[in-house]
């Protein structure tokens, strides 16, 4: 599962995240399951489609918001 770095208040509404266009586009389509994650904070899992004012965003999938695992 792709695993995106994102800033979790760049909402397109309360449940939708925007993707950043840093992200290589042809990774995604549309409902691809992937893992948002805020480092050092919080992810959640997420279903891609396109947004009505962003490119692409991600509706979390409910129940799945969870602290970032740190990693060593």
């Amino acid at each position: 599962m792709l695993k995106i770095a994102v800033d979790m208040n760049l909402r397109e509404d309360q449940r939708t995240i925007v993707i950043p266009k840093l992200v290589p586009m042809k990774e995604l389509t549309v409902g691809t399951k992937v893992i948002l994650y805020e480092p050092g904070d919080i992810e959640c899992e997420a279903i891609v489609r396109h947004g009505k004012s962003w490119e692409w965003v991600a509706e979390i999938v409910e129940g799945t918001i969870r602290p970032t695992l740190l990693q060593n």
